[in-house]
């Protein structure tokens, strides 16, 4: 592979980079590098860079923007004290091919298939908003195997998903210090 990924932008998100794909073409024409950052083994965490392409952020904001009202909890509850976001579940397949085409595609870096998966879940969150710790699980028969968070946007600040009790990989601590709770 020629030359090196570009670093990302986000201080967080800086560790041993491995390469996934080079297949991607952004709309200027030109290659769009996807590579794969460990950045936690326990619990399993990792930073999927470029994944989606300016336009495929913006088209899945569309989908879902008219759609999004305050955000309920587990059971539908609504706990304003708990989660201030508002957000919208999508149809895969509902909201044209882009966002079908996004969903196959984690679902190949995951792997697990697109029909084990959840609704698609849009989440808008204005300045000082929060959803308090949690875990991402339940305790049921068929538990969630993997939870994918995709950051639409980039912000000057704030927007972090910490794992405060995951251990970070070896390069991600010599770099950053002990893990993504801290400051």
């Amino acid at each position: 592979l020629p030359g090196e990924p570009p670093a990302p932008p986000h201080r967080n998100y800086l560790s041993q980079q491995v390469v996934l794909s080079t297949t991607a073409v952004d709309s200027e024409g030109g290659n769009r590098t996807t590579w794969i950052e460990p950045v936690s083994w326990s619990p399993r965490a990792f930073i999927v860079h470029n994944l989606l392409s300016d336009e495929e952020c913006d088209q899945f904001i569309l989908a879902g923007r008219d759609e999004v009202k305050p955000s309920e909890t587990v059971g539908g509850e609504m706990t304003r004290a708990y989660r201030t976001s508002a957000g919208a579940f999508l149809l895969r397949y509902g909201k044209g091919r882009v966002l079908a085409e996004i969903v196959e595609r984690v679902a190949l870096v995951v792997g697990i298939p697109v029909f084990q998966g959840e609704r698609v879940q849009l989440l808008h969150y204005e300045v000082g908003q929060y959803y308090k710790p949690h875990t991402d699980y339940f305790v049921q028969e068929n538990d969630r195997a993997a939870t994918v968070l995709m950051y639409l946007s980039d912000v000057e600040e704030g927007g972090d998903t910490n794992f405060p009790q995951g251990r970070g990989t070896r390069e991600y601590r010599q770099r950053h210090g002990e893990y993504l709770s801290q400051p």
